[in-house]
């Protein structure tokens, strides 16, 4: 006969099922906040900066006719200068706060990354090819990487022009590519000033520098270096940095082949 005493126990999965879709629909709820938010945040703050340097760009460039002053023409040149920069740190700061939140969609597919390195070092000897830096570049194997066409642009540049602008008096980027078991391996290493280990982890953490911290002497980058470890780490990669054999900085990115 049965024991009508005793209460039927529900089975433990009637139970996580309700509470595990509870959890997702408050995750996701919390992830499209996120994304409203840094939305909301870029608008706000690019509007203003867009005004900024559109209006200065016009007084300095004269566009409405000369100025009776050239003093005038300097200082709009300026805030002009200023505004670009403000609107980079913002762009840097809020792609941080996408990464860091994981707000950010990645489309991971297959990628030549030989191609991407060969395109991201045309544009940055454009830009830098009257400073006096110099590209060494190997000749790379093809290697394709499961990544995100964009991100993987964006870490490369971040990179090279880190290095550039560790040579303000000039100076030699080498660029190596090569495959170490199921890891494509870039190396970007510049001849500058040679830093010691413990500065090194300090490099790849947002608004630490390696030197000082006001002047940015040694992470002349910016936000360069933290943007592409997060990049990098988003796409299954990794960033780390070590000193050059005799002078200078190596960064070294290994992405999963696809």
């Amino acid at each position: 006969m049965p024991n009508q005493g005793l209460l039927a126990v529900p089975t433990p999965g009637r139970r996580s099922r309700p509470r595990a879709s509870r959890a997702a629909v408050a995750a996701s709820s919390a992830q499209e906040g996120r994304r409203t938010f840094l939305r909301l945040a870029s608008h706000e703050l690019r509007t203003p900066l867009n005004a900024i340097i559109g209006f200065s760009e016009i007084i300095a460039s004269e566009l409405y006719g000369p100025l009776s002053e050239p003093r005038y023409r300097e200082h709009a040149r300026l805030v002009h200068q200023s505004g670009l920069k403000l609107l980079g740190l913002v762009n840097d700061i809020l792609e941080m706060a996408r990464l860091q939140s994981g707000a950010a969609d990645l489309e991971l597919q297959p990628v030549r990354l030989d191609q991407a390195l060969a395109d991201a070092a045309a544009a940055a000897m454009r830009e830098f090819a009257g400073r006096g830096v110099s590209f060494d570049w190997a000749e790379a194997p093809e290697l394709t990487v499961r990544a995100d066409p964009q991100a993987l642009g964006a870490v490369l540049t971040h990179l090279l022009h880190h290095g550039a602008l560790r040579l303000p008096g000039g100076g030699t980027l080498s660029l190596r590519l090569r495959c170490l078991h199921d890891r494509a391996i870039v190396e970007i290493a510049d001849d500058g000033e040679r830093l010691p280990f413990d500065h090194l982890a300090r490099l790849l953490q947002p608004f630490a520098q390696g030197d000082d911290a006001l002047t940015g002497a040694a992470n002349p980058g910016g936000l360069r270096l933290p943007l592409a470890r997060l990049l990098a780490e988003a796409m299954q990669g990794r960033l780390r940095l070590r000193p050059g054999v005799d002078a200078g900085l190596v960064a070294v990115l290994s992405l999963p082949l696809a």
